[in-house]
């Protein structure tokens, strides 16, 4: 369970965010709703360590938010970002890969035959087999936002945040992607 309790967050003297309280149960799809310029993507980042908590606690599964470093964190949470356009135009495959950050010792992951193969299975159960071998650069944004959820799945964790998953995709890839949405609260 995540638990938010009197969460602030501030943009230098700026409050934006105030007094936020939810719990959100493993399984469990929220939604945030708000305007432009609302907060929505701060809360997330906010979660996600990415900026910093003023004042208020965040309890993931009891674990104290502020104690939780970068990479421990990622053992709870996968994050999709809105958008995601790496530098190097890397291999859909090595995306997915690069989901297993959370598994590495040191510095280098040497990515194993288990890793690779679920990363197929995944690809395949989520109608996206093609892909593997293509440059994400190349990809449109559904097959991007796809891509993203695949690796979110080989992470295997017990949340997912997505920062505006179908924002600028057309309506058969919205659609997709709130019907994956859909039956991974099942699997999680």
């Amino acid at each position: 369970m995540i638990e938010v309790k009197n969460l602030n967050v501030f943009y230098g003297k700026n409050e934006i965010l105030k007094d936020i309280c939810f719990s959100l149960n493993k399984g469990e799809i929220i939604c945030v709703l708000g305007e432009n310029g609302a907060g929505k993507s701060t809360l997330l980042k906010a979660l996600l360590k990415l900026i910093p908590i003023k004042n208020g606690k965040v309890l993931i599964d009891d674990n104290d938010l502020k104690i939780l470093d970068s990479k421990k964190l990622s053992r709870f949470i996968s994050y999709i970002p809105q958008i995601h356009f790496p530098a190097f135009d890397y291999k859909v495959i090595d995306v997915i890969l690069m989901g297993n950050y959370s598994k590495k010792d040191g510095f280098f992951y040497k990515t194993t035959n288990e890793d690779y193969e679920k990363s197929v299975e995944i690809l395949k159960t989520l109608g996206i087999s093609y892909l593997k071998d293509k440059n994400y650069r190349q990809i449109s944004g559904g097959e991007r936002q796809l891509v993203l959820i695949a690796r979110a799945l080989l992470q295997a964790n017990n949340y997912i945040f997505m920062d505006e998953p179908v924002a600028n995709l057309d309506y058969g890839n919205q659609l997709k992607i709130m019907e994956i949405c859909n039956s991974l609260k099942k699997k999680i």
